[in-house]
């Protein structure tokens, strides 16, 4: 039986907050032309308090892919959107653009 090690692939984002809210996060990965969805992650934030939303592939074959692609040292690039909403209705996005490296 052989053994593989598991490649570990998600972004993170971290949020911090003055007030109570919720954040969503969602988005997608481009690696080498090919693009993979993240699955979605929401989050509730006490005031003063920081949080890690942990966006990670949605299939675990588009984790291998990533990876496998990571490693030839192709180019990788993370769009997020970040949705937040305070207790009392009030919604703010915010897109983020990152590149990644392996």
């Amino acid at each position: 039986m052989q053994s593989h090690a598991v490649q570990r692939i998600a972004v993170k984002a971290k949020i911090s907050a003055s007030e109570d809210l919720s954040a969503a996060g969602s988005g997608k990965l481009k690696v080498a032309k090919k693009s993979y969805k993240l699955k979605k992650q929401a989050k509730s934030i006490s005031p003063g308090s920081s949080e890690n939303l942990k966006l990670k592939p949605k299939k675990s074959k588009d984790a291998k892919k990533i990876a496998k692609a990571l490693k030839k040292g192709k180019k990788a690039k993370a769009m997020l959107t970040v949705k937040m909403t305070d207790d009392l209705g009030n919604e703010k996005s915010k897109k983020l653009s990152v590149k990644l490296r392996g």
